[in-house]
């Protein structure tokens, strides 16, 4: 009985950083699509770098309540990781890794470039910032998905590995076409009234 109320808890912590990077990080992917025409300024850099805090010690609850959970279930025994659980493993790896690249590169480009409209970023710098969001965007998609499904409990690799794929490549393209579509629209505004 005190196992089961232990797992409950932690189960429910688990879902809670769920929740609490996944609000964040949906936040600030409208925020930044309704301000793409306005120019990027300090209050936008303050505010990516709180959310980012917010969404790191998300990720970092995760990691901790996901090993308790791996733990109670497998005993940390490879043997017994399903591969729904490695693919979980996965999602929330890369997610941590493009956390890494956002604050390495991603916040450090947009304090540099206050005073320029997102979508008057060159392409180079343009398009790994979208892939960023877009990798962001499809993880947490991901660990939506795998997190409350039932068909992929039990799935096998072939299933997972395809729901993985498709989705991150989904995701991740719908958020860099969607910004450089954004951008031809708002430079073709630029031009139109002078041509």
């Amino acid at each position: 009985m005190e196992n089961q109320l232990a797992l409950d808890v932690i189960r429910g912590a688990h879902l809670l950083f769920m929740a609490a990077g996944l609000g964040p990080a949906l936040y600030f992917d409208l925020r930044t699509v309704h301000r793409v025409a306005h120019p990027i300024d300090s209050a936008d850099v303050a505010e990516l770098s709180r959310i980012h805090m917010v969404i790191s010690f998300a990720c970092l609850g995760l990691w901790i309540t996901g090993a308790m959970l791996i733990w109670f279930r497998t005993g940390f025994q490879p043997s017994e990781f399903s591969p729904k659980l490695w693919s979980k493993i996965v999602v929330v790896s890369v997610l941590t890794i493009n956390a890494v690249v956002l604050s390495l590169m991603v916040i450090p480009l947009l304090t540099r470039h206050e005073g320029t409209r997102m979508v008057d970023l060159p392409v180079r710098l343009l398009l790994p910032m979208a892939t960023c969001a877009g990798v962001s965007f499809a993880c947490w998609m991901l660990a939506l998905v795998l997190g409350s499904s039932q068909i992929l409990k039990t799935a096998g690799w072939d299933v997972l590995t395809s729901v993985e794929v498709f989705g991150a490549t989904f995701c991740i393209a719908g958020v860099v076409s969607g910004m450089f579509l954004l951008r031809a629209i708002m430079h073709r505004r630029v031009r139109a009234p002078s041509s």
